[in-house]
């Protein structure tokens, strides 16, 4: 089941396709990662060579428990885009229970991090029926990225100090989702606007 999520589960929501991630997004990864409004955020800090890029997603599909998609809009979205990247952003789960996301600046304020977690949290439980919660770290001063997890029911369990390359020692927030109650996961799917092709 886990292959199949990780490989072969394209999730598809009102306005977005999330794909497994694939060497062919290096570009579009190493493009939204050269943004300091994204990298500054991240435990990798700036990257300065595409080959990171592709360093990162080899180390991710060699990971059995890393989960991560390329997100791109649907072609209603795409039709009056102009000199816009295929890829818009990526989601997953690079480290375990620990979900990740980012955007290209020119995506944000549109909802698509919201509807591409909500498509995502979704299809990780249902898909890898064992796992009980994902987490998911933010910097104190990331109030954007705050506020999308409480949005889509994320809670704030703990703080630390992230150790961040950029902005350096940081008071972070730890954020915890849980697996919905089984009647409650029922629901959920049967009203859910997103959609998971295998």
């Amino acid at each position: 089941m886990s292959d199949e999520f990780k490989f072969r589960t394209i999730i598809k929501t009102e306005r977005l396709l999330l794909s497994p991630i694939s060497l062919t997004d290096a570009d579009d990864t190493f493009h939204i990662r050269s943004f300091r409004e994204i990298y500054q955020w991240t435990i990798a800090g700036q990257w300065t060579l595409k080959s990171q890029a592709t360093e990162w997603i080899t180390t991710n599909l060699a990971n059995p428990s890393s989960y991560n998609f390329s997100i791109t809009l649907l072609p209603t979205d795409l039709s009056d885009a102009t000199e816009k990247p295929l890829v818009i952003g990526s989601i997953g789960s690079a480290r375990g229970e620990e979900i990740g996301y980012m955007f290209h600046p020119d995506y944000w304020g549109r909802g698509y991090a919201t509807e591409a977690l909500i498509g995502f949290i979704k299809t990780y439980f249902e898909k890898l029926p064992h796992a009980e919660f994902l987490l998911a770290k933010t910097d104190v001063s990331n109030k954007a990225s705050r506020r999308v997890l409480e949005k889509v029911g994320f809670v704030h369990i703990e703080d630390e100090i992230f150790e961040n390359p950029t902005l350096g020692p940081s008071p972070a927030i730890v954020y915890e989702i849980r697996r919905p109650k089984r009647e409650e996961e029922s629901t959920t799917k049967s009203n859910s606007d997103s959609r998971v092709y295998t």
